[in-house]
């Protein structure tokens, strides 16, 4: 499942990251993300149906590189689980022929989709004003 949001005053954004070290840039941006996916996992773990822990267990953040870009995958099996990858996640959201869905995910992206919005904006912005005066006095 691919969850999208879209950030305003992206090209401001843009021109700030760009003048930043491409190092830097990378270390902003991931921490940035990582920070605002934190009351998704949570928000993800509360709901995911519990038998033995391990799917709540795997509930969380993986770096991911993409063409032109950054980008983090949140979710179950993100995190592996005694030393196992956890893969039935999508099972139980979206359900089998067998078994009912118990959509989880989803659900909890759409009840804190605004606040990681909101955190994720920051971060960048504090992370950017950190960077930026840690060059400076370079």
């Amino acid at each position: 499942m691919k969850l999208n949001f879209k950030i305003e005053g992206g090209k401001e954004l843009q021109r700030n990251l760009t003048a930043l070290p491409k190092q830097v840039e990378r270390k902003v941006v991931m921490g940035a993300l990582r920070k605002a996916a934190k009351p998704l996992i949570a928000e993800a773990r509360a709901r995911v149906p519990v038998k033995t822990g391990r799917l709540r267990a795997s509930i969380g953040v993986r770096a991911a590189r993409i063409r032109g870009g950054l980008a983090v995958h949140i979710g179950a099996g993100a995190r592996k689980v005694r030393g196992r990858q956890i893969r039935h996640g999508h099972l139980i959201e979206f359900g089998t022929r067998h078994h009912a869905a118990f959509p989880f995910l989803r659900p909890a992206f759409e009840d804190v989709r605004e606040e990681m919005t909101r955190v994720l904006g920051r971060e960048l912005g504090r992370g950017i004003e950190t960077e930026a005066t840690k060059l400076g006095r370079r």
